[in-house]
């Protein structure tokens, strides 16, 4: 854009509607910053229940081969072998 251009542009706007613009982009970049921290504690309190419950989980399964140590095994024994058969047949 050219001054004589800028300058135009800038005498089509009045002082009040520049100082109106100047509010309106302050509201907004507020409401912005406010939306921004708004989602970053949602996101923070998501990721706080997640691993509370992948740590919960953990705990259980734990308790549950420390309990059950044969039946573990042969699930864990079970599972390779599926997962085994699997692999060999995309090979």
């Amino acid at each position: 854009m050219s001054t004589t251009e800028k300058s135009k542009a800038s005498e089509l706007l009045s002082h009040a509607d520049r100082l109106h613009l100047r509010e309106q982009l302050s509201v907004l970049g507020r409401d912005l910053k406010d939306l921004g921290r708004r989602i970053s504690d949602s996101i923070r309190d998501s990721t706080d229940e997640a691993r509370h419950r992948v740590s919960h989980y953990g705990d259980r399964v734990a308790d549950n081969v420390r309990h059950n140590p044969l039946t573990s095994v042969l699930i864990a024994l079970g599972l390779g072998a599926l997962i085994g058969m699997l692999l060999r047949r995309r090979a």
